[in-house]
């Protein structure tokens, strides 16, 4: 789940964006892939580093801005890696891309017919369990109260927090189980570099959550 990789962040990196699909740290995300120029990334990627860096549309693009043009992105992006696939019969591909780390756009690359970037990133050395260990404390009371019993992935999570898993991949994990579905919740995750700052943003919409 906490995995090391050696990233070269000198050369440009396939940017995959999207409007509802935020990806985290440590968070694993299955993809469709079905487009034929993000075919052609998941092909090359495949055949280079497998990396792709998941990004969110500033505003929710025409469809015509969508297919012909660069619809402007937010700038903070998650760097993923494919750590499974599964070609289809029919060209399309199923991907699982793995969360390694915060980053933000550099500059874009005019590139065609997918989109890349340099990227910069941000979180490489996270907070440890001693700084971080009120807002687990806190996380893991709320979590384990039965008020969130329905949530999906909610028996996962406690499972993690059961084991020995470090508080800032905890922090992005809990994100993805309760805020999946907001994809303006889960980009205010992303964008936030301090992994304390996080848990507690993160505990405040859980208690926000058990009042209403």
């Amino acid at each position: 789940m906490v995995q090391t990789l050696s990233i070269n962040f000198e050369r440009p990196i396939p940017v995959f964006p999207l409007s509802s699909s935020v990806l985290l740290p440590h968070v694993a995300l299955p993809l469709h892939i079905f487009e034929p120029r993000y075919l052609q990334m998941t092909k090359e990627a495949l055949d280079s580093h497998g990396l792709i860096a998941m990004a969110v549309f500033e505003h929710t693009p025409s469809e015509q801005e969508y297919q012909h043009g660069r619809p402007p992105l937010k700038p903070h992006v998650c760097l993923g890696y494919i750590a499974q696939y599964n070609p289809l019969e029919n060209g399309r591909y199923l991907l699982l891309l793995q969360g390694v780390c915060r980053a933000k756009l550099v500059d874009e690359i005019d590139h065609e017919p997918y989109r890349m970037a340099h990227l910069s990133p941000i979180d490489i050395e996270p907070a440890d369990d001693e700084q971080l260990a009120e807002v687990r404390q806190q996380l893991e009371a709320l979590v384990l109260t039965s008020d969130f019993d329905d949530v999906d992935g909610i028996d996962e999570l406690r499972q993690i927090l059961s084991q020995d898993t470090p508080t800032f991949a905890v922090i992005d994990l809990a994100a993805m189980t309760f805020c999946r579905a907001d994809a303006e919740r889960m980009y205010t995750v992303l964008a936030d570099p301090d992994a304390a700052s996080r848990g507690r943003w993160l505990i405040e919409q859980l208690e926000h959550d058990q009042d209403d």
